[in-house]
């Protein structure tokens, strides 16, 4: 780090005030900065206006501190600058021949209205006060930073421009300022955390009704694939503005009403059918296609929930019932979680053939690939994985049509791993399920004895990995 050097410039106006000079000129030599101070370098015989002067230009001064006070600011606009005795007063003539950026006004002064002492040719610039002794240790610190170019804030690094302004077609909605907005809200009235989901999953459930689809003219499953498959990548500004805000208000530890959430995914089955106000009368594949998005919002739901480790949500959103709503609003039987592994199949024939490969699951791939920006696969693929685990735990059934997506690492998944310690089984019980240990164990062996997962059966994929791949029974809670 290189050593900055300073020159000040002072009014001798009393013998205390020369006193409080040299003191801060002594702090500053103790703070690495090098001091030029005429009690110090002015030498009998010198000229002590010459001495000001070639003090003030030196290329090697980097700042020149001019110390203002009453008696200072005076005498400057008398224009006496360097003339008698009171030789470290800088005069305009002076201070207009050198690039101003160089000097650092510092009053020590205040009249009775709490006004700095500011010579006139210093009236525009911004001065560093240390008169008062109880902001005197903030403002030495501001002092410093500027003699060393060290400010407290600084201009951050250029970004790029979001994409979204320069898409082809930037369709937006209303919730994508609800959901880039979120965070401003959140900080200044936490408490509304609820009214402000309300709002977004009424606008966002709104939105969605755009996304039925036309009568297709030949009713084939390819033309039919096609334009699903051309709706869902209209979908997808949508689906992430769903994906931001959840995961804004997830991040932000706010607390909120969980079951504001559940109640959206049980009237989200109202869109499977021609719902009440909708006079279209379109064929059932204008809105079969639904399924497939309710269990991708789904699974981004459990996924930003374990992304942000939010547990308590987790639990409820596994262990609630739903009470899945017709298309009059009328709830139904109540459900659990996996009714909302729904299959999509009527876009396969067309995908397969649009991408020349066959998958073993288009709908596993599509919701896979197709995230957005910023966001890894392994949250969706995760999310399947534990859907799938908690199902087990609890004797239902969900299969993980994402999971030969995953990812080879033990460790891009350690929600099962981390079993080894009873602190997080504590943490994460209500996510399971189970609230005992050995009747987690027992249940875990019980799973491991059936041989229950086998996967895809067609082709060569990987069967599912079991809660041995992460864990062995035996090591589970056997640290603290």
């Amino acid at each position: 780090m290189e050593n900055k050097k300073v020159f000040i410039s002072y009014s001798w106006s009393t013998p205390a005030h020369e006193d409080w000079v040299v003191e801060l000129a002594n702090r500053l030599v103790q703070d690495g900065v090098d001091v030029a101070l005429d009690k110090w370098d002015l030498k009998e015989g010198h000229d002590k206006y010459h001495f000001m002067e070639s003090m003030v230009k030196s290329p090697d001064i980097f700042k020149v501190l001019i110390i203002l006070d009453k008696k200072y600011s005076e005498r400057a606009n008398d224009r006496k600058g360097g003339v008698g005795t009171e030789t470290m007063i800088i005069s305009p003539e002076l201070y207009n021949d050198v690039v101003q950026e160089k000097f650092i006004p510092v009053v020590t002064e205040v009249d009775e209205n709490g006004k700095a002492f500011l010579p006139v040719f210093l009236s525009a610039r911004i001065y560093i006060d240390l008169s008062d002794k109880d902001h005197f240790e903030a403002n030495y610190e501001k002092l410093l930073r500027s003699i060393f170019s060290r400010p407290s804030l600084t201009k951050p690094s250029l970004g790029k421009p979001p994409k979204y302004l320069f898409d082809d077609s930037p369709i937006r909605y209303k919730t994508t300022a609800m959901a880039r907005g979120l965070e401003a809200l959140l900080d200044k009235n936490p408490f509304r955390a609820n009214s402000y989901l309300t709002d977004f999953l009424e606008e966002y459930f709104e939105n969605l009704k755009q996304f039925k689809l036309d009568r297709v003219a030949s009713n084939s499953y390819l033309d039919v694939g096609e334009a699903v498959y051309n709706k869902f990548n209209q979908y997808k500004l949508l689906k992430a503005d769903y994906i931001d805000y959840i995961g804004r208000l997830i991040k932000s530890g706010v607390l909120f009403d969980h079951d504001l959430l559940l109640h959206f995914f049980e009237r989200l089955p109202m869109l499977l059918s021609a719902w009440e106000d909708d006079s279209s009368n379109l064929p059932s594949y204008s809105y079969d296609h639904f399924k497939l998005i309710i269990h991708e919002l789904f699974l981004y739901t459990v996924g930003l929930a374990l992304k942000y480790n939010s547990f308590q949500l987790l639990a409820d959103v596994f262990h609630s019932r739903y009470f899945i709503k017709d298309k009059y609003a009328r709830p139904q039987e109540s459900n659990n979680f996996t009714k909302f592994r729904y299959y999509y199949e009527t876009m396969d024939q067309f995908y397969k053939k649009h991408f020349g490969r066959n998958y073993y699951s288009p709908h596993a791939d599509y919701i896979t690939i197709n995230v957005p920006e910023g966001v890894s696969p392994s949250l969706i693929v995760n999310a399947d994985l534990l859907c799938y685990y908690i199902a087990q735990l609890n004797d239902w059934t969900w299969f993980p049509i994402t999971y030969i997506y995953r990812r080879d690492e033990r460790d891009a998944f350690d929600f099962l791993s981390r079993l080894v310690s009873k602190k997080h089984f504590e943490k994460i019980k209500g996510v399971l399920g189970i609230d005992n240990i050995d009747v987690l164990k027992l249940k875990m062996l019980e799973i491991n004895a059936q041989g229950k997962d086998r996967g895809y059966t067609s082709g060569l994929a990987d069967p599912i990995p079991g809660f041995n791949y992460y864990i062995k029974v035996d090591d589970i809670a056997i640290s603290a």
